[in-house]
């Protein structure tokens, strides 16, 4: 006793002393060692300024032919490196389960988001289709019907396979897909997938586009049509019968050579 006391007063750090004072006395070694073979425990020791981390391990020996009576060994040892692989194992998984959490989350956030995007031109394609079978016996309205289906279809397509490419869900990124567009024909294309929703609800819808004077641009189509689409068919759901919808894409200058600053404004009556 004197020395294990002697011991923890000098080496222990100064949080651990009483508890390992407590841990280390003769009735609750002799207590832990009647209901069990092996009594293990651990503390802090200060050594040089820095913390270490030991462990105190009691074992019951049995007598044997050896020694008439039984007793308890004692072992005392540095646990350092086992601490900091506990360490650094919890931090894998912390950082693990702070992933997964993550991914599903942007599983979430995604799905309902594409639940939303993919009503919009799945409507255009029900009502042109709709439109095309009351005009078969004219041509000429139903290839257009036909067009502005092949349009929303399209559209319909590209926002399928973005959910298809599972990788950038789990990420919470996306991957953009730079390429050359017409933005007067990005703008008429909504038109065409928003119009059996404007027309169902008997909408004015207005469009400018004159004020740009570049009309070729390097962008994500998808991501840009996800954009204003999902804007359009909240003016769409909130405007009553009879309401109006305007579309106004303007050109500003000042921009640096070979990049242009664009305003896409759309204002609503609902």
């Amino acid at each position: 006793t004197t020395l294990l006391h002697q011991y923890i007063r000098e080496r222990v750090h100064a949080d651990d002393q009483a508890g390992l004072r407590e841990a280390l006395s003769i009735e609750r070694v002799t207590k832990e060692l009647a209901e069990h073979t092996k009594y293990i425990g651990s503390y802090r020791v200060m050594m040089d300024g820095s913390v270490h981390h030991y462990q105190f391990t009691y074992v019951v020996i049995p007598k044997n032919d050896y020694h008439k009576e039984t007793f308890a060994l004692a072992a005392f040892r540095n646990i350092d490196d086992l601490v900091q692989k506990e360490l650094e194992q919890k931090d894998t998984l912390e950082k693990a389960l702070s992933q997964a959490q993550a991914a599903n989350a942007a599983k979430t956030r995604f799905l309902n988001n594409m639940s939303h995007d993919i009503r919009t031109p799945m409507n255009a394609i029900i009502g042109f289709s709709d439109l095309a079978l009351s005009h078969l016996d004219d041509p000429d309205r139903m290839e257009d019907h036909l067009n502005k289906i092949l349009t929303s279809s399209k559209h319909l397509l590209n926002l399928i396979n973005d959910v298809l490419d599972m990788s950038h869900i789990e990420s919470g990124k996306i991957r953009l897909e730079e390429q050359t567009v017409d933005l007067t024909a990005v703008i008429r294309d909504l038109q065409t997938i928003i119009q059996a929703d404007v027309r169902a609800k008997q909408i004015d819808l207005h469009v400018e586009t004159h004020q740009m004077t570049d009309s070729l641009i390097v962008c994500d189509r998808l991501r840009l049509n996800q954009v204003l689409l999902n804007i359009l068919s909240n003016a769409v759901k909130y405007t009553d019968s009879g309401g109006t919808i305007r579309i106004c894409v303007t050109q500003s200058g000042g921009a640096p050579k070979g990049c242009g600053t664009y305003q896409f404004k759309i204002q609503d009556t609902g």
